[in-house]
C-alpha cells in the first residue's frame, strides 16, 4: 500500500491525481482516512447461474422479477454480486423511487438483450471488470462463455432443459 506525502500547500486536485496514480496498489486518503484501490471482479457460476435463471424466469413471462423470488438464488449481502452484473451490461434494475429509503434499486430485475444472448450462449463477455469506487474502469482483455462462467459446478445442457 501506497504512503502519500503531501505539502500542506496540495490542493484537492493534487489529492484526487495522487489516489488516482496509486489506486492499483491501494492507499489511504488523505483526506478521509478510507482505502482506495481498484479491484478486478471476477463474473463467476453463481452470478452465471443467477443469470441462466433469471433469462429462464423472463422468457416464461416478461416482467420485473423480484431477487427474493423463490428459486432466484440470488447473491444477497452486502453489495450483493448478482448486482455486479449491471457493469457487463447483462442485467437491469428498476430504480428504486422511495423518498426516505437507503436502499440501491428495487430488487425487482430482468435481463438485457445482451444478457439473454450470453446466457444462451451466443456471445462471449469479458471475464472481469475493473471498479473503482463503485465505477467501471475497464474491461479484461479475456473474454468468456457462459459454460466457462458457470464452470465444473453446473451442467449447462441441465440448466437449459
Amino acid at each position: 500500500m501506497a504512503i502519500l506525502n503531501l505539502s500542506p500547500a496540495a490542493s484537492l486536485g493534487d489529492v484526487r491525481e495522487l489516489l488516482r496514480r496509486h489506486r492499483e496498489e491501494g492507499v489511504v486518503c488523505p483526506c478521509c482516512d478510507q482505502l482506495a484501490k481498484s479491484y478486478w471482479r471476477k463474473l463467476y457460476s453463481r452470478m452465471a447461474r443467477w443469470l441462466v435463471w433469471l433469462m429462464q424466469e423472463y422468457e416464461k413471462r416478461p416482467r420485473w422479477l423480484h431477487v427474493d423470488e423463490p428459486g432466484s438464488l440470488a447473491l444477497r449481502g452486502p453489495g450483493g454480486d448478482h448486482a455486479k452484473l449491471l457493469y457487463w451490461y447483462l442485467v437491469e434494475s428498476l430504480p428504486h423511487h422511495g423518498v426516505s429509503s437507503e436502499k440501491r434499486d428495487s430488487g425487482l430485475w430482468r435481463p438485457t438483450a445482451s444478457g439473454m444472448r450470453f446466457a444462451k450462449g451466443e456471445i462471449r463477455v469479458p471475464s472481469h471488470v475493473h471498479l473503482y469506487d463503485g465505477k467501471l474502469l475497464g474491461y479484461s482483455q479475456e473474454t468468456i462463455t457462459i459454460q466457462d462462467a458457470l464452470g465444473e459446478h453446473y451442467d449447462y445442457a441441465e440448466l437449459m432443459a
